[in-house]
């Protein structure tokens, strides 16, 4: 998969307003600090792993960045991807990248419910996959049904709402 970027340096930005990639050593130190000062998980009543926890805050908030590769990220953590991969599974129940998935599909589905209009392969581009076919595939084994039906849900859910009284 090949992320699509906007005009200007690669380095930059992915299309759909992804993080710049020097902010990611900003958004480690700001995890690990959250991480320590919080001394609680994630998940209540889960021991607490602290590298474990940085990738998932990092994860979360770069909304699944396809440009942050796990690898460079257990590098600044001091760890091997192995392990990274090892321990955030026994908390999680799922690895790095099937979360950075998983948080990409999230911003997706919120991209069609605020914009059902939208043409399924400017959000398959804007989430950073460059082949529409991938991000149906995708799309379908995360959310469970296709983009153009999830989108058809979006469209019908909008137009049956009622609209508010405004002659009061």
């Amino acid at each position: 998969m090949v992320a699509r970027l906007s005009k200007g340096p690669p380095s930059y930005r992915l299309r759909s307003g992804g993080l710049p990639l020097r902010a990611y050593d900003e958004l480690i130190r700001y995890s690990r600090e959250y991480a320590a000062a919080s001394g609680r998980s994630a998940l209540a009543g889960k021991t607490m792993d602290p590298i474990v926890e940085v990738v998932y805050l990092v994860l979360r908030l770069s909304k699944g960045d396809v440009r942050l590769r796990l690898g460079t990220l257990a590098r600044k953590l001091g760890v091997e991807s192995r392990v990274l991969n090892q321990r955030f599974q026994a908390l999680y129940g799922a690895t790095p990248k099937d979360c950075q998935i998983r948080f990409r599909m999230e911003w997706v589905c919120n991209a069609i419910r605020t914009s059902p209009e939208r043409k399924i392969g400017s959000v398959a581009a804007d989430s950073g996959y460059s082949d529409v076919a991938d991000f149906n595939h995708a799309f379908r084994k995360y959310i469970g049904v296709s983009p153009r039906q999830f989108q058809e849900a979006c469209r019908r859910t909008r137009t049956a709402a009622p609209l508010p009284d405004t002659t009061s």
